[in-house]
Parts: C-alpha cells; sequence; structure tokens
C-alpha cells in the first residue's frame, strides 16, 4: 500500500509531542544560563569576601589573627615574632592660641600613644608580615618584604 498525503503529514498529537519537546528544551538551556550565573555570581562574591578577610588576618598555626584582638590573643594564636619595635605616635590636639599665662611662654606639648610593630617571618617566598598594635589591640596588618 502506498502511501497517502494525509500518511505523511504530521499529527495533531505528534506535533504536540514535537511543541513540548522544543518548550523542555528551551526551559532547561535557559535554567542552564539562568544557574551558571547565580554560580559564577556566588563565586565571584566567595573570591572577593574571602580576599578581604585574609588581608586583615594572619594565619597562625591554624588560629587567625584578626583585626581587633588583642597582643595576649596574638601571642597565644602565633607566637613570639621574629621582631618587635615601638615608637610614639602623635595625638590630635586642637590649640586655639589661647591660654597663655601674661607675660610668659606658650609651651606646647604633644601627647603621644605608644605603637608597637611586631614582624612575623611566615616562611621563605612568603611576605613577612608587620602587625601594628595601638592601645593594645591589633590595628593593622601590612605586607613587608618578601622572604628569600
Amino acid at each position: 500500500m502506498a502511501p497517502t498525503f494525509n500518511s505523511m503529514l504530521p499529527s495533531a498529537k505528534s506535533s504536540m509531542n514535537l511543541r513540548v519537546s522544543v518548550l523542555g528544551v528551551m526551559f532547561r538551556k535557559t535554567f542552564e544560563l539562568v544557574f551558571g550565573m547565580v554560580l559564577a555570581i556566588a563565586a565571584l562574591n566567595l573570591l572577593l569576601f574571602s580576599n578581604s578577610l585574609l588581608a586583615d588576618s594572619l594565619r597562625c598555626k591554624g588560629h587567625l589573627a584578626m583585626i581587633g584582638d588583642k597582643k595576649l590573643s596574638v601571642l597565644e594564636k602565633c607566637g613570639e615574632p621574629m621582631a618587635k619595635d615601638s615608637y610614639c605616635k602623635a595625638v590630635k590636639q586642637s590649640f586655639n592660641g589661647r591660654g597663655s599665662y601674661a607675660g610668659g611662654t606658650t609651651v606646647i606639648v604633644t601627647p603621644c600613644e605608644t605603637v608597637e610593630e611586631w614582624s612575623y617571618n611566615p616562611g621563605a617566598g612568603k611576605f613577612i608580615k608587620i602587625l601594628l598594635f595601638e592601645r593594645g589591640a591589633l590595628t593593622s596588618i601590612s605586607n613587608g618584604d618578601r622572604v628569600k
């Protein structure tokens, strides 16, 4: 029996299946694209957050010394630094020019606070970590020279 013209046309059922199949593929591709973008944004946020966290911390023996830690806490986490230094940092003070003694000389005494600088050697090929302490608390962590 030879095929007829009507038998060669797609039936309504196969046409519907084709539409559902096309819609399913479009949905899946859209979902993959959106899901991929969400994953990329999440990975970027994690990368940015972890870098900012690491910038303000120092990893020592499985612990993190972080901005705000007291000196004793850093000593417990990281041990003795390879070098310690301290200097006097001038405290901002305003003076209005009044208050000198009659006929006397005005003497301005600039108070200061002690800043301690601790240096840690993390090992060959890494940067020396410089920790600054003000009023007994860690206020800054920066990189020094690369250890050879």
